[in-house]
């Protein structure tokens, strides 16, 4: 922002100049199945199914908000990456038409509305989303079920449980580089080695 202002000649000098940053560690926490199904178990009937459609496509939560009912048919679901522009299509599976089935459940219907919408059909807005993920976390910390993550740790578990089972994550998170991909990945046990007998 200082930059911005200095070319325009709004400051003389950018005072952050020079500042390092903080080194950011790479986030090693899985969700295992048994807290996402705790924490699912917790939910309502909507959120279930937003949780579910999470882990399947393994989509940001802003991309998961944008899908429009118009972008699904039944080839799949159609989206662009909010921050790579990379247009997809995820596969329409039996899981993921049940899901979208679910989502639509007593939801006004038409291309224009969200995927994911209030039951009014309006969208989420980021912040109305994320409250209602702290509501449930929270409730979820409080019960005893689970130990805190993050809405986004669900997209780090499809990669990882993607990778697991033998498929290709980059292609379903979008990314170019699998550098990228990488930081989604949480092995925390390590590589399976075998032993000398």
């Amino acid at each position: 922002m200082f930059n911005r202002a200095r070319d325009r000649e709004l400051v003389h000098h950018n005072p952050c100049e020079g500042v390092r940053y903080n080194k950011e560690g790479k986030r090693t926490r899985y969700v295992t199945d048994e807290e996402f199904l705790r924490v699912k178990a917790l939910a309502n009937e909507h959120m279930q199914a937003i949780l579910d459609l999470a882990l399947l496509i393994g989509q940001r939560r802003g991309d998961l908000l944008a899908i429009r009912q118009g972008d699904i048919d039944a080839e799949g679901i159609y989206l662009r990456q909010s921050k790579t522009g990379h247009p997809q299509i995820i596969r329409m599976t039996e899981a993921v038409r049940d899901v979208v089935d679910r989502l639509l459940k007593d939801r006004p219907r038409g291309g224009a509305y969200p995927l994911v919408c209030k039951p009014d059909g309006s969208g989420y807005t980021v912040n109305g989303f994320n409250t209602n993920w702290q509501r449930l976390m929270n409730r979820a910390v409080k019960e005893g079920a689970v130990e805190r993550f993050r809405f986004h740790d669900i997209r780090a578990k499809a990669a990882t449980d993607l990778q697991r089972a033998g498929h290709d994550p980059q292609a379903l998170l979008g990314h170019a580089s699998w550098t990228t991909t990488e930081i989604y990945l949480r092995d925390r046990a390590g590589q399976l080695v075998e032993p000398l007998r």
